[in-house]
């Protein structure tokens, strides 16, 4: 068994690292699949690659990438196998909670009272909240791509609204391009 394995499993110098089954590094749940899919794939492909959950002693559940590869006798018969696994606890906890802010930000996108539209560096509807469907009367689907001037000016000023974002992204601006009529720049 590999230092490392020592190490996750809590394992000290003073105790025999040899009786460390590895049933007792994955939960049940897993150890069932780890058999049933993971063994017989890496047996019949050469290796498996994948995402599993190992089990420290404590009981702590780590979140690893996984490979497993069949070690061979001259017979072709599995013999030993070979694990290579990397911590992405950390990083699975991350992209939780990345989907939850980004879940909680359209929320709040969707709930706003007042239009929202952002827009990409060309200009181009990016996002179109709810409030704005009510404002514009044009629903998100059918403006996503469109470019701002030509959905807010007519036909006869686009060059308008085109100099406006121009100018704002050259000097480096952000926030609110369109204000109400007497409403001063913050």
């Amino acid at each position: 068994v590999a230092a490392a394995i020592a190490e996750l499993e809590g394992v000290t110098e003073a105790e025999d690292v040899t009786s460390l089954s590895v049933k007792d590094l994955y939960p049940p749940k897993t150890w069932t699949r780890v058999q049933d899919e993971f063994y017989l794939q890496a047996a019949r492909e050469g290796i498996w690659k994948g995402e599993s959950v190992l089990r420290k002693r404590d009981g702590a559940e780590l979140q690893v990438d996984l490979a497993l590869l069949p070690l061979r006798n001259p017979q072709g018969d599995v013999e030993y196998w070979a694990a290579v696994s990397r911590d992405i606890t950390e990083q699975k906890r991350a992209e939780a909670a990345l989907h939850e802010s980004e879940a909680r930000i359209r929320a709040i996108f969707e709930a706003a009272l007042d239009s929202i539209i952002t827009i990409d560096q060309d200009g181009k509807i990016i996002e179109f909240n709810r409030a704005a469907e009510k404002a514009f009367g044009y629903r998100h689907d059918g403006v996503r791509g469109t470019e701002l001037d030509k959905l807010l000016y007519p036909a006869s000023s686009p060059d308008r609204c085109r100099h406006t974002l121009d100018r704002h992204s050259s000097r480096g601006e952000t926030g609110p391009l369109l204000r109400r009529p007497g409403e001063a720049k913050a």
